[in-house]
């Protein structure tokens, strides 16, 4: 199949992405079985499971160096991504005006997480030094 664009090609790369994952929770967890076995039929049962889904991860990695590369979706979606005009600069103008224009429930949940980083710091460890310095710098802006 031939990627004509970024969203296509990124859902066709994860889900391979996840494939792969799955497959290599597999196979530890068949190593983890492998080890606990004490037959000589069971630990030829578990190993031939985890090299089954060791080489199921590789082929799902190794289609990503397909040769006509406008049929891979990982060589497509990189390239979308980098040659998207105008996208990909993120900075704080951007950020900013993101968020004058977010709608509640984006509001909401930036605010949930902001809380939620706070409660994780409130008990830790408070460099007072780093932040008076810190604070000082903010006072030197134009």
């Amino acid at each position: 199949m031939a990627y004509t664009n970024f969203p296509t090609a990124w859902a066709a790369f994860s889900g391979d992405y996840d494939l792969m994952s799955s497959k290599m929770q597999s196979f530890e967890t068949a190593l983890s079985n492998l080890a606990a076995q004490t037959t000589t039929a069971m630990v030829r049962n578990y190993t031939v499971t985890a090299l089954t889904h060791l080489r199921s991860a590789f082929l799902a990695h190794a289609k990503y160096g397909a040769g006509n590369y406008d049929s891979s979706h990982h060589y497509m979606a990189v390239y979308y991504a980098s040659t998207i005009p105008g996208g990909g600069e993120i900075n704080f103008d951007t950020i900013l005006s993101l968020m004058l224009i977010a709608s509640f429930d984006q509001l909401q949940k930036f605010i949930g997480i902001e809380d939620a980083y706070r409660v994780a710091l409130w008990n830790a460890p408070f460099n007072a030094n780093f932040y008076a310095a810190l604070a000082r710098g903010f006072q030197q802006w134009p």
